[in-house]
């Protein structure tokens, strides 16, 4: 059938969004497993590693029936804190897109700097807490990651804790 540079056309992509600023995401379909790229995948997620952008990637054709392919898109989009989607129908892609857009429109970024600088490279625990109960889907508590400059983006781990008396919630991340 035809070629594909899923990795080259990902690392193309992540390139022209560094040039940008704010929030950065990255949309991507494909049908077919990489046959053509210059970059491996090791490549690709470590330009991953060294961007901000979330990238969620829609499988369609091979995708839908391989789990070999469908496991190398779960790993690139999950390095950045993505998704993956598998619409085997026009309604399940409209609801990929808004998904997408939802959890756009819902992100946070959270910055932190140490206090004793002398410790760098070394993981901390950051509790974000709310002012009232939310409960997140589990699955948006399962793409928390975090970097540094010395570590490039990984996932993190996340506990919920419960609700306090006064409805307040938090998560410890680490």
């Amino acid at each position: 059938w035809g070629s594909t540079a899923l990795y080259d056309a990902m690392a193309r992509g992540l390139e022209r969004l560094a040039a940008q600023t704010g929030r950065k995401a990255l949309v991507i379909f494909t049908d077919g497993e990489d046959n053509t790229s210059a970059m491996s995948i090791d490549g690709t997620e470590q330009a991953l590693g060294k961007t901000d952008a979330t990238i969620y990637l829609v499988g369609q054709g091979t995708a839908l029936k391989d789990p070999r392919f469908r496991a190398i898109l779960d790993r690139l989009a999950g390095s950045s804190g993505g998704r993956t989607f598998y619409p085997d129908n026009e309604a399940a892609l409209h609801r990929a897109f808004a998904d997408v857009s939802e959890e756009l429109a819902s992100q946070y970024l959270l910055g932190y700097v140490p206090r004793h600088t002398g410790e760098r490279g070394r993981w901390r625990t950051i509790i974000a807490s709310t002012r009232r109960a939310f409960s997140p889907p589990e699955s948006t508590l399962q793409r928390f990651s975090i970097s540094s400059p010395e570590k490039p983006k990984q996932p993190a781990s996340v506990r919920s804790e419960p609700t306090d008396a006064r409805g307040n919630a938090s998560w410890s991340v680490s």
